[in-house]
């Protein structure tokens, strides 16, 4: 199975650095740029699937439909961002000031919310699942926090340094997986891939 790993455009909760927003947050003028950017390099490059899925979040349902306009979509909760609770719409920059140890431990819950341990369970679950189903080609539009983990545990980085590698907005990411006499084998085909106007600056060179 070929899986491309799409993020998202850039956030209102991106732009205004809020620790990840909730479901309902929306991409922002220049996360529809980025998206229209990278719908035109999606079609230079001729990228289909057997299955389209997103996560349950507006700003990855409103990046996947520019991308791919007319296909069926699956919502997928188990792709969505963290679930930071009641600081979700806070300023990082305030989390991080009340409690500065918080990234330290991958087990360490958002008030009200999940770990990113839960979060690396329940998108490990989804990707064996994919894994092990007869797709060829899947197309997901994710959100940071579920391709990192995914990258977390294809390139056996531990959970301790959980961001170690984050996707840039409106990216691409793409893997190779198959299941071997029941251990499942992955390849890293390209990280950060899409609209080179999308990229930052350290990646364009």
């Amino acid at each position: 199975m070929r899986l491309f790993l799409f993020r998202h455009g850039l956030s209102n909760a991106n732009k205004a650095r809020l620790v990840t927003g909730t479901p309902e947050d929306s991409l922002s003028f220049e996360g529809i740029v980025q998206a229209k950017r990278l719908a035109t390099w999606v079609e230079e490059v001729n990228i289909k699937a057997d299955f389209y899925t997103f996560s349950h979040w507006q700003r990855a349902q409103q990046t996947a439909k520019c991308i791919f306009a007319d296909v069926s979509w699956y919502e997928d909760r188990r792709i969505g961002e963290t679930f930071a609770g009641s600081v979700a719409d806070l300023p990082l920059q305030q989390f991080l000031h009340e409690q500065p140890d918080f990234y330290l431990n991958p087990e360490n819950h958002y008030p009200d919310g999940e770990s990113h341990l839960d979060l690396q369970q329940r998108v490990k679950t989804w990707f064996h699942e994919l894994v092990d189903s007869s797709y060829r080609n899947v197309v997901a539009v994710t959100h940071a926090g579920p391709i990192a983990c995914i990258l977390h545990d294809i390139l056996d980085i531990p959970m301790s340094r959980f961001p170690a590698i984050l996707p840039q907005n409106a990216t691409l990411t793409v893997i190779d997986a198959e299941r071997k006499g029941g251990k499942i084998v992955t390849k890293l085909i390209g990280l950060s891939l899409g609209a080179t106007e999308n990229l930052h600056a350290s990646l364009k060179g």
